[in-house]
């Protein structure tokens, strides 16, 4: 009984190690492929959780897939770091086998960005300068041939990011809505010391490879 035992700890065992290696193998493909498909400078992390890792890859069904550390640039848009949460993606064990990955249906997922002040001060629609203050953004325009320096809150409008003036003396600005990918949503934005953290998301999303 006791031999018994300790066969069967160490096939457990063996199993768990498997199953870790599998899951390890994995997220560094998925990386890499991230970063040659999109261009990146440096390779993003994933992290696939759930476990067994391998039971999921029979299913072809992930419960939670996340990448984090990711420089997008798309346009004039410079995103410093991209985090992107998937969750319920469908990937067949064939596909993935043969490495015809098309259309990923992915039940939702979650986008956040950080705009450092260049990227917005470049997408303007008018020359400003933008930096943080007050817990807000402190604003430098020019109307006239008259300066404009006001401080102003970052907010979303119609989808839009629109900074609203705190004094009266001063002017809404439209910084417009980044080129989001898969049909994703704003839904929120805060202001940090470096930028603006911008967050999408969207629900039964279509991922291209």
């Amino acid at each position: 009984m006791r031999r018994l035992l300790v066969l069967v700890l160490v096939l457990v065992v063996g199993l768990v190690v498997v199953d870790r290696l599998a899951v390890h193998s994995a997220q560094r493909q998925i990386a890499v492929g991230i970063r040659a498909s999109q261009g990146l400078s440096s390779t993003p992390t994933v992290t696939i959780s759930g476990f067994p890792f391998l039971t999921q890859v029979v299913n072809g069904r992930y419960s939670e897939v996340d990448i984090s550390g990711v420089g997008l640039v798309r346009g004039r848009l410079r995103a410093s770091r991209v985090d992107a949460e998937l969750r319920g993606v469908d990937l067949a064990l064939g596909d993935a086998l043969r490495g015809r990955v098309g259309a990923v249906p992915v039940d939702s997922v979650t986008l956040t960005a950080a705009l450092p002040w260049t990227t917005l001060q470049a997408v303007a629609p008018e020359p400003v300068g933008l930096s943080a203050a007050h817990g807000g953004v402190r604003v430098v325009s020019s109307v006239s041939g008259r300066t404009l320096v006001f401080t102003a809150d970052a907010m979303l409008q119609g989808g839009q990011i629109v900074l609203v003036p705190r004094e009266v003396a001063g002017r809404t600005v439209r910084l417009g809505a980044p080129d989001l990918p898969f049909g994703l949503r704003l839904t929120k934005v805060r202001v940090t010391n470096a930028g603006l953290v911008v967050s999408a998301a969207g629900r039964r999303v279509v991922v291209s490879g």
